[in-house]
């Protein structure tokens, strides 16, 4: 039964284009895995990430900056940038029923929940954000860019989901919501600093404008930085990946 409920919130994602058609399975493969590790519990764990994530996609919904190479309806590769890192902790749970791996489970989800909280609200909010080390002003929507706006709602996104996972999942404690929440945050800004220094930008041909699009104003972007083969979805798995670590990390010491 709860195999089907996955499959029904899957598909009505999809149905609302939340998710394309890769996405929507990409996505029941996340959520199946969670299911049998975790249960109802870290179900809901990943409902705070996704269903907020989403919510805010719709409620925050604006023009999007002609910069970014995808849009808000998730494919598969942007699925598994995000619940990649916390499917593969419980896989790795259903094998070694380890609390590290709750940790890792759960301060990969916050993380995520964070850098998406930061990116729509940070937009939403208007106002030019300026560049993680710099601190010049930066092209809405270029990776590397930070705002109060976004910050705030980084660790906004960082408590929601990790106190969801602190009530629902029975290895955490009251205790471990202020450390999960320190490692999500800590994610999103490593986020914010690759995407600085690795993650691929271009200057368009045309019109100048800094992009991540593989093509603007009908031509090819100028590459003026970063790694060609990092993209948005690397940065967010790798951030993702290290908030976990840094949260496992943590609960040797708590």
């Amino acid at each position: 039964m709860i195999y089907l409920f996955v499959l029904l919130v899957v598909g009505a994602a999809w149905w609302k284009q939340s998710l394309s058609l890769s996405g929507a399975a990409a996505a029941f493969a996340v959520g199946g895995i969670t299911a049998a590790a975790f249960g109802t519990a870290g179900l809901v764990v990943l409902g705070a990430f996704f269903v907020s994530s989403v919510v805010l996609d719709k409620l925050l919904a604006k023009e999007e900056e002609d910069v970014e190479e995808k849009g808000s309806r998730r494919d598969a590769v942007q699925v598994a940038a995000n619940g990649g890192v916390p499917a593969a902790a419980a896989a790795y749970y259903l094998v070694f029923p380890e609390t590290a791996a709750v940790f890792v489970f759960a301060g990969a989800f916050a993380a995520a929940t964070a850098d998406t909280w930061a990116s729509s609200i940070g937009r939403a909010a208007g106002g030019i954000p300026v560049h993680v080390f710099s601190r010049k002003p930066l092209t809405p929507g270029i990776s590397g860019g930070v705002s109060r706006a976004g910050t705030a709602a980084a660790w906004g996104g960082a408590l929601f989901t990790t106190s969801a996972a602190v009530i629902v999942l029975p290895e955490l404690q009251l205790v471990h919501l202020l450390i999960l929440a320190a490692a999500a945050f800590a994610g999103q800004w490593i986020d914010a600093a690759a995407g600085a220094l690795f993650q691929s930008c271009g200057a368009c041909r045309v019109c100048g404008q800094m992009t991540e699009k593989k093509e603007h104003c009908g031509a090819k972007p100028e590459h003026v930085k970063g790694w060609r083969w990092v993209q948005n979805d690397v940065v967010n798995a790798v951030s993702n990946l290290l908030a976990g670590l840094i949260a496992a990390s943590a609960f040797f010491y708590f």
